[in-house]
């Protein structure tokens, strides 16, 4: 009986948190062409739980996989992008939301500055962790990469270099 209850009020929230395309990416398609379509992945029970019950009203939602170990959802709530990404036994690992460079903290401003001059922020966003709010940007010079993460303090937190070529992540 429990198990009919949890399913009853999950159902309407995974409804909700369908796998159709955003309407943009539709629009902006020729008509000859096909939407991608992504791989399916097969999500953990678990993992569709925890999602359905942190975020009951997102849309547009697509799962894949990240680094073979989390399952990450790339959806719309209140029209904003966000991705979530999850371990197989459905524990939240992050949040992620697209920010513009300006509207990070000032602190987190005065860092890159001090420490990446010279270097171009293509990305930033905001982390939601179960350790607190991150902010983590992509900084690029001479075609090298590297994602870095800050505390809202401005501390860094992490680094990765990427290997555009390669399409690889290495820690520094």
């Amino acid at each position: 009986m429990k198990q009919v209850i949890m399913a009853a009020l999950l159902l309407p929230a995974l409804m909700g948190c369908g796998n159709e395309p955003a309407q943009e990416e539709q629009e902006g398609m020729e008509a000859t062409e096909a939407p991608a379509t992504p791989a399916k992945v097969d999500v953990p029970e678990a993992v569709s739980q925890a999602f359905a019950k942190q975020f009951p009203t997102c849309t547009d939602v697509v799962w894949e996989m990240e680094d073979g170990t989390e399952y990450e959802a790339e959806f719309k709530e209140n029209g904003d992008p966000h991705s979530a990404s999850y371990k197989a036994d459905g524990s939240w690992i992050e949040t992620e939301t697209p920010m513009k460079r300006e509207e990070l903290p000032d602190p987190v401003l005065a860092a890159i500055d001090a420490g990446y001059a010279g270097q171009t922020v293509k990305e930033a966003e905001e982390l939601r962790r179960p350790a607190g709010f991150f902010y983590e940007v992509e900084v690029e010079k001479d075609g090298h990469t590297q994602e870095v993460v800050f505390s809202a303090d401005g501390a860094q937190v992490e680094a990765k270099a990427e290997d555009e070529e390669q399409g690889e992540e290495h820690e520094d």
